[in-house]
């Protein structure tokens, strides 16, 4: 899918004690730097997974793009991109999930390259307080 494109574009660095790879995710004109984390999933792990979540937007409505899994000190964090599919067009997210709110969102249930999906919320534009939850969108294309 053109208009959503998510790549490697460093070797191997350290970032705050962890060993992992820069890169970036585009979606339409917007362009961000992403990190990836390769302690607990390797960057082929997040290439496959990266791949299987844009060509699920084929059959599904919901989908997500993982740019961070790791677990440190024992406890997970991941920061991860959902899209949602609705009619033309896909909604992007970017969450970052951690302590509590990785807690309520997963729990103790295994997250993996397979299992990713299953914990996708339902779409929301705002927050408990009312505030808009920061979104991209792009025409969805095959």
């Amino acid at each position: 899918m053109k208009s959503i494109e998510i790549a490697v574009t460093s070797k191997r660095i350290g970032l705050h004690g962890c060993r992992g790879y820069k890169g970036s995710i585009s979606i339409g004109d917007m362009r961000e730097s992403i990190y990836c984390p390769v302690t607990t999933w390797s960057i082929r792990e997040y290439k496959k997974q990266w791949d299987t979540a844009i060509d699920r937007l084929k059959t599904h409505t919901t989908s997500c793009l993982i740019t961070g899994f790791i677990i440190k000190n024992g406890k997970p964090e991941l920061e991860w991109w959902p899209m949602y599919k609705v009619e033309n067009k896909i909604y992007i997210q970017n969450q970052w999930l951690w302590g509590e709110n990785y807690e309520e969102r997963i729990g103790g249930k295994p997250f993996t390259i397979e299992t990713c999906y299953d914990f996708i919320p339902p779409r929301r534009t705002t927050t408990d307080e009312g505030q808009m939850i920061s979104e991209w969108s792009v025409p969805y294309e095959e």
